[in-house]
């Protein structure tokens, strides 16, 4: 029967704490790169008739009003 040293189940228990680590890392970093990406896209609207300013999803230069259908044009800054 092979005798198991200390310093092996030392080693174990960094490299997977480390591969615990290094996998919470990418899954977070690609989580949060969607989301930052999702707010990106969103174009910012201000109606000329009812004075609401909305967000619409995606690149567009016009977009209707949620509240009153009236199409108005993006804000450029």
């Amino acid at each position: 029967m092979p005798t198991l040293d200390f310093s092996y189940f030392y080693f174990l228990y960094v490299v997977v704490g480390l591969l615990l680590i290094i996998g919470l890392w990418v899954y977070y970093d690609r989580r949060d790169k969607q989301l930052y990406e999702a707010q990106r896209s969103l174009v910012i609207f201000h109606c000329v008739r009812c004075g609401k300013i909305y967000a619409a999803k995606g690149i567009h230069e016009e977009a209707p009003c949620p509240e009153c259908r009236f199409t108005n044009g993006r804000l450029k800054f």
